[in-house]
């Protein structure tokens, strides 16, 4: 099964998709480059990182700052 892990804004729309797929078991690191779907900067802000997957779902808030 699958992971997702995806940046929203507070509003709660996607934002951008930094894992969608089948991770093996263990620790993974990702990152955000403050960009949204199409590319384009996002604004500074507070957005919310959600990991999503087999048994877990989990939402945290985080700043984007600029």
């Amino acid at each position: 099964m699958g992971v997702r892990l995806e940046v929203a804004d507070i509003q709660g729309r996607r934002v951008r998709v930094l894992q969608d797929g089948v991770l093996a078991p263990g620790r993974h690191t990702r990152a955000w480059d403050g960009t949204r779907l199409d590319g384009t900067a996002a604004g500074a802000g507070v957005y919310f990182v959600r990991l999503t997957g087999p048994g877990i779902d989990i939402a945290r808030k985080a700043f984007l700052v600029r």
